[in-house]
């Protein structure tokens, strides 16, 4: 029986189940505002190892210009954060200097004590209504 953890996550503790899968929703992406190069390097240099990102949209966008350039996967497709950046480094050949921006169905972290640390490392808060496992 995998242990119970207590984590707080918005408002009060939540219990997770520390070696088990856990699911948090593409909302969660949302509200960590993942639309700069910093932030969307930040997020995916700290997620822990096999954790993924499902049906990824990659972007990058070069204000000035109105230049977008965009890359979607389908909502099943499981991209890690290298797989993610290489995309990144694809499309910033095409617009360098863009910003660039982030969002996915959901995001897959191995067990429940993995995401207890990067949220920890992060100082994010994620509703407990997003997270399933």
């Amino acid at each position: 029986m995998a242990s119970i953890v207590r984590a707080i996550w918005g408002k009060g503790p939540h219990e997770v189940e520390r070696h088990s899968l856990l699911t948090l929703a593409g909302k969660a992406l949302q509200q960590l505002g993942l639309a700069s190069r910093l932030s969307v390097h930040g997020f995916l240099s700290k997620l822990p190892a096999g954790t993924t990102v499902v049906g990824a949209r990659a972007k990058v966008v070069k204000a000035e210009s109105d230049n977008r350039i965009a890359i979607a996967w389908d909502g099943k497709t499981k991209l890690t954060a290298d797989r993610l950046m290489k995309a990144y480094e694809y499309l910033d050949g095409e617009l360098a200097d863009a910003e660039w921006e982030l969002d996915g169905s959901s995001i897959i972290f191995p067990t429940g004590a993995s995401l207890i640390d990067w949220q920890k490392e992060l100082s994010v808060k994620i509703a407990p209504g997003l997270i399933t496992q």
